[in-house]
């Protein structure tokens, strides 16, 4: 999937959307300042390797025989990489406004990595550079508003470019888990068990199928990304 100018421009306001409800989920918290940027750059790196890539390794993994292919899941763990990865935006900002010095990013004026544009020799090497391009976004050592600003655009895009989905869609699935982790926090507040709320939630796939949002059912959606992902030996 290729994206235009105009796509890349309205996700950016899809992102400062993001933000917006990423910093109401994290008041629900307590968490308006807290914690740091280190530890939210490696629990972003954490969901990314530790809980999406091991539902993909049909993309990545060229050792062994068993390879799981759960896009759809994936999916569901590269909506929490974007909450953190949003949550260090929201604490930026509060620095600055702390210290009573802000800028505006509303327009990105940067060029687009062309990694999320081009066409592939085949899907096994786009699954390889897109990948690589997620754990890029993440690793910045010098966090500021735009820098994180502009990774977290890119982190979007690049998502939504790695599961073949509309910015719309994409956007759409963190609403959909963020309502998910505001019922948490309600539950987290009033002393509820959280446990038991986590085990009764739906994946953010079905419920977006459900609802009209995506057309193709989850199994047809896995079988699809495996087909253009998996490695094509030679």
């Amino acid at each position: 999937m290729k994206f235009t100018d105009t796509e890349i421009g309205i996700a950016w306001s899809y992102c400062n959307t993001i933000v917006e409800h990423q910093e109401a989920l994290m008041k629900m918290y307590g968490f308006e300042k807290t914690p740091d940027d280190t530890s939210l750059q490696l629990a972003a790196v954490n969901e990314l390797v530790g809980e999406m890539f091991p539902e993909i390794t049909c993309a990545h993994k060229f050792y062994g025989k068993t390879k799981t292919n759960n896009f759809d899941k994936a999916l569901g763990e590269f909506v929490d990489v974007l909450h953190f990865e949003a949550s260090r935006r929201v604490l930026v900002q509060a620095r600055l406004n702390d210290a009573c010095v802000g800028y505006d990013i509303e327009t990105p004026r940067y060029e687009f990595p062309p990694v999320c544009i081009r066409k592939f020799d085949n899907g096994f090497q786009a699954a390889g550079r897109l990948l690589t391009q997620m754990m890029k976004c993440l690793n910045d050592d010098d966090p500021n508003l735009w820098s994180i600003g502009k990774s977290l655009h890119h982190l979007f895009m690049v998502g939504a470019r790695f599961f073949g989905i509309t910015p719309d869609q994409l956007l759409i699935a963190y609403l959909t888990k963020n309502r998910q982790n505001q019922a948490r926090a309600k539950a987290n507040a009033a002393s509820d068990d959280v446990t038991s709320l986590k085990a009764s939630e739906r994946p953010v796939y079905d419920i977006m199928y459900d609802n009209g949002y995506f057309v193709e059912t989850a199994d047809e959606f896995n079988a699809r990304l495996t087909k253009e992902y998996s490695r094509v030996d030679k």
